[in-house]
């Protein structure tokens, strides 16, 4: 009995902690319709549409570079294997780049969903249909010297 009450505790604890993160976004590969051009959804979370916007834009881009896209071209990380070191090492230019919002010149087309005020936690207030140039991302990025030409 008391191996299962603590069992009980534990996941009782669990999701307690699960229900006081903040949402993430969640960003989807919707196709390739031109070389080095890839289109996604995003979801973007905030109290007003332009915050939500932001949040789904930033979140596509942080993906790209530390994730990659699931099912696109560019399914590795274009920060290589170990994108938390790189983006450590050159953590100046990827403040500068959220900060500033370099990473707007890399879009080609943006179209978002309508604006819920009122959502959940884990509903996301806007869907962001975007369009993002890959290949000047990666030229950019060689030119500035966080990522190699040829490789990571």
């Amino acid at each position: 009995m008391k191996p299962l009450l603590t069992l009980l505790l534990f996941l009782m604890a669990g999701s307690f902690s699960l229900m006081g993160q903040v949402a993430g976004g969640n960003v989807k590969y919707l196709g390739s319709y031109s070389e080095g051009v890839i289109t996604v959804t995003a979801d973007g979370f905030g109290e007003k549409k332009p915050e939500a916007f932001e949040h789904a834009v930033s979140t596509t881009f942080r993906q790209l570079l530390t994730r990659g896209i699931a099912g696109s071209f560019q399914y590795k990380p274009m920060l290589g294997s170990k994108p938390n070191a790189v983006m450590a090492k050159h953590q100046a230019f990827f403040d500068s780049f959220f900060a500033e919002k370099t990473y707007t010149s890399f879009l080609i087309a943006q179209e978002a969903s309508r604006f819920s005020r009122k959502t959940k936690k884990r509903i996301p207030n806007l869907t962001v249909r975007l369009e993002v140039n890959v290949s000047s991302l990666r030229a950019y990025l060689e030119e500035q010297g966080v990522v190699r030409k040829f490789g990571f």
